[in-house]
């Protein structure tokens, strides 16, 4: 049930979100229609660097899972999903920045149904 909130000041390109969510259900097992990518574009006059002129360029990506995993797996889901970000966007992936939610369970609700924890 991994989700994907992104926020970027870059244009999406076409169809991004659909090759997004693909490539991130592959890289997370997750089955068809449990995992969910959602762009919203940040206008660049909205957001700013303190101390530069030049417009910042980035992709600022929320993950929501059902329980994060141990440190090394984190790390690795982040180092991963970063690379597929930074090829959808055509940036360099020092540009991409993954901040995670804390633990879904207990906390969410799909359809009027909270998820449990420990499921």
């Amino acid at each position: 049930m991994p989700i994907f909130h992104v926020e970027t000041s870059l244009p999406a390109p076409e169809g991004a979100a659909r090759k997004l969510a693909d490539a991130l259900g592959a890289l997370t097992e997750s089955p068809p229609g449990h995992v969910w990518v959602r762009i919203v574009p940040c206008d660049p006059a909205l957001y700013a660097e303190n101390e530069t002129d030049a417009p910042p360029e980035s992709v600022w990506v929320r993950m929501i899972l059902r329980a994060l995993p141990a440190e090394s797996a984190l790390a690795a889901l982040a180092r991963a999903s970063s690379e597929r970000f930074a090829e959808a966007f055509g940036c360099p992936i020092d540009d991409v920045h993954v901040y995670f939610d804390p633990p879904a369970a207990g906390r969410i609700a799909f359809g009027g149904e909270l998820v449990p924890r420990g499921s």
